[in-house]
């Protein structure tokens, strides 16, 4: 999970969080993430297992660049990465195998606070 978090100026600007596949299969959250791509409910995670698929590390040092405490940014990946991935992606984006691509979690500051997109590689480009 090195360079999961990029912050390319001196300023406060969007920032890439990647979520490698192995973090999702190491925290045995691949069919909670398949369900994102398909039809039907999305499987919904926690705080906790972002921490996990993110790393705790990278995490914190987006949330002090955001100026976020860890866990509320945290909680609020959590609550909004099924659903963004789902409204971007489509079942035909797995792996023959099932397998869930890289994700992706872009975080811009704004004037409210922070938006927050997810998606992967090929549903999004760079995101």
């Amino acid at each position: 999970m090195n360079d999961s978090v990029a912050n390319d100026g001196g300023e406060v600007s969007p920032m890439i969080l990647t979520i490698p596949t192995e973090s999702l299969a190491e925290a045995g959250l691949e069919s909670h993430a398949q369900s994102w791509f398909g039809a039907g409910a999305n499987a919904p995670v926690t705080a906790d297992q972002v921490v996990l698929i993110i790393g705790e590390s990278q995490l914190a040092e987006a949330a002090d660049a955001l100026g976020q405490d860890p866990a509320e940014l945290a909680a609020e990946i959590a609550d909004q990465l099924p659903s963004l991935v789902d409204s971007v992606s489509s079942p035909e984006l797995l792996g023959a195998d099932g397998a869930v691509p890289e994700l992706r979690v872009r975080l811009t500051p704004t004037a409210r606070g922070m938006s927050i997109a997810a998606g992967c590689r090929a549903c999004l480009g760079d995101v």
